[in-house]
């Protein structure tokens, strides 16, 4: 008998990830189609710097406090004014270097886009605790309901101000207004306040475990934001926009997918971290399904790449299709990373997680280095060779810790991304001499979605079967 509260907990955790991620999607889209790669660029620049001082605001304490086996109001109240003060200071420090930033990209704009986005950092340091709470309790309900809800409203205000010709000032104010109308929510639908002092034995338990993977999450956050900075400065804005918009929607499937099962995973199999055969065995199913599912998504993204850009965004944006191709086949190994990555979180390995970190980031930064003398698609084809690196090493770590090794891994996904594979061939082979057009694009995926149908009901037949349960629970 399935446990309703997990079921539950899964379905609200992707009905808000589905509906938000497809909502800023759409916004995105339309936004793209008004505003144009400069605008995209310039933000993506700034986006470089809030998302370093998110690293500091988040600090690890979320995973802290979920990892915990029971949270005291000190606690809470603790990682709460630790946060506030986090806030205040990198905001602070955002500010001091606006003004140096501008200098160096030649552009007075980013002054002033810096310090009014750096204002976002103070409404998520005040909701942290909130959704550690919420997610605690495996309340994905309230969480949905603030992030539909304030992805809804802050992408029909940019809407509106990119028709008015408020330009790149549109997409700051979005960002802005979904941080400040998602804390308002948590709050409203779950009111809490802080309780007592500051309590240092408290701040010495949680960022005992927890400052390891700050600095990991640290090293992950410039790793993945040092491709903006150095296209803008060794290209243009406009070369950016194009990178980083190839990059967000090649991203959105596995991102979205990954979210939703590290949110509702995490914490139940936290659990379950002393019992190592369950763990185990709800680990690799994980992994299989994650593949199931993300895999052919990705694969197939890639088939009707340049039909699906030219609709979405326009001939504008026709630069950036063998960018999205490239980088769907580098993000489909995304949720395969994470959910390995997530086990080292449950078994408590923060150090293993950092060493894990260092290593991949001196391949990435050498990888980068050699890639950067080829243009943007070579650095493209650089995160490819570098999501392969990544899997190899976070297998061979995670078999460490577990039952289930890099080879049974290997074997198991592996069958999964030959299915794939040859569906996306023989689509290719039908569908090659189309011009590119949505005739294409439904003809490429009916017949490769009927190739994998069947490949995957041959060959992975129980999972067609853990899919129809998990999908369609039965209480007995």
């Amino acid at each position: 008998m399935r446990n309703n509260k997990t079921f539950n907990s899964f379905k609200w955790s992707a009905i808000e990830r589905i509906i938000a991620q497809f909502m800023q999607l759409f916004v995105v889209i339309v936004l793209a189609r008004i505003l144009g790669p400069q605008a995209f660029g310039l933000v993506a620049l700034i986006m470089v710097f809030i998302s370093i001082a998110q690293v500091f605001i988040d600090g690890g304490v979320l995973i802290a406090l979920v990892r915990q086996d029971s949270c005291t109001e000190r606690d809470y109240t603790t990682a709460f004014y630790f946060n506030i003060a986090i806030g205040l200071l990198t905001y602070a420090i955002l500010i001091i270097i606006a003004f140096p930033l501008s200098g160096f990209y030649e552009d007075e704009r980013i002054k002033s886009l810096l310090i009014l986005m750096g204002s976002s950092l103070l409404f998520n340091a005040l909701s942290i605790v909130q959704k550690a709470r919420l997610t605690r309790e495996l309340d994905f309900k309230t969480q949905a309901k603030a992030s539909i809800i304030s992805v809804f409203i802050a992408g029909l205000i940019s809407i509106v101000m990119a028709l008015y010709n408020y330009g790149v000032w549109a997409l700051v104010v979005q960002y802005i207004t979904m941080s400040f109308i998602s804390t308002s929510i948590l709050y409203y639908y779950s009111p809490w306040h802080p309780k007592g002092k500051f309590s240092s034995e408290s701040f010495k338990r949680l960022y005992g475990f927890s400052y390891k993977l700050l600095l990991s999450g640290l090293i992950d956050t410039i790793y993945k934001n040092i491709y903006p900075l150095i296209i803008g400065k060794f290209f243009n804005a406009t070369s950016v926009g194009f990178f980083n918009q190839a990059r967000q929607l090649s991203s959105v499937p596995a991102t979205t997918l990954t979210t939703i099962i590290q949110r509702v995973t995490f914490p139940l199999l936290s659990k379950h971290q002393n019992d190592e055969n369950k763990l185990d065995k709800d680990y690799l199913l994980m992994l299989r399904m994650s593949a199931a599912v993300i895999f052919p998504i990705m694969i197939g993204l890639s088939l009707i790449s340049d039909s699906l850009i030219v609709l979405l965004l326009g001939k504008e944006w026709f630069s950036i299709i063998p960018y999205f191709c490239i980088l769907c086949w580098a993000y489909s190994f995304y949720p395969v990373h994470a959910i390995n990555l997530n086990l080292i979180h449950v078994k408590g390995r923060s150090d293993i997680f950092l060493r894990l970190e260092i290593l991949k980031k001196i391949v990435a930064t050498i990888i980068l280095i050699i890639s950067l003398e080829f243009g943007i698609k070579g650095i493209c084809y650089g995160l490819l060779c570098m999501s392969l690196f990544e899997l190899f090493a976070n297998t061979y770590y995670t078999q460490m810790l577990s039952t289930i090794t890099m080879w049974v891994q290997f074997k198991k996904l592996g069958k999964m991304y030959v299915i794939c594979f040859i569906s996306a061939v023989v689509a290719y082979y039908f569908c090659c001499n189309l011009s590119p057009s949505i005739l294409k694009m439904l003809f490429s995926l009916s017949i490769a979605l009927s190739v994998y149908s069947a490949l995957i009901f041959f060959f992975e037949r129980d999972l067609v079967y853990i899919f129809r349960g998990f999908f369609l629970p039965r209480d007995k």
